[in-house]
């Protein structure tokens, strides 16, 4: 794991803890209904339907797609539950446009 990812998933951690994360598929979903523009970030093993269903939900608002070199126990851990292999915030409180600027960065470095 990166220093870049580390950060990713200590800021997921306090994303949830100031509850601006939505975690699983159905909180995810649901956020595609209340947001114009999402970042989604997803494990290493995110189901194919789990993708499938968020493909939907693309093509009625903007989401930023990444994924982790990390597995759903691991991002789970991050973010406080048993596993998560999907999760979104939306761009209005930050956390996002700091995640995003991370995984740039760790894309750079490879």
């Amino acid at each position: 794991m990166t220093e870049n990812e580390r950060k990713i998933l200590n800021l997921l951690g306090i994303a949830r803890r100031a509850g601006v994360i939505f975690i699983g598929q159905d909180q995810v979903l649901e956020s595609c209904k209340k947001f114009k523009a999402l970042l989604v970030i997803t494990s290493d093993d995110c189901s194919e339907n789990v993708l499938k269903s968020l493909k939907n939900a693309e093509t009625r608002i903007n989401v930023e797609r990444m994924k982790l070199n990390l597995d759903r126990t691991q991002m789970g851990q991050a973010v406080g539950t048993k596993s998560a292999q999907i999760v979104s915030m939306d761009y209005e409180n930050g956390f996002a446009g700091k995640i995003l600027s991370l995984m740039n960065r760790s894309d750079a470095d490879e």
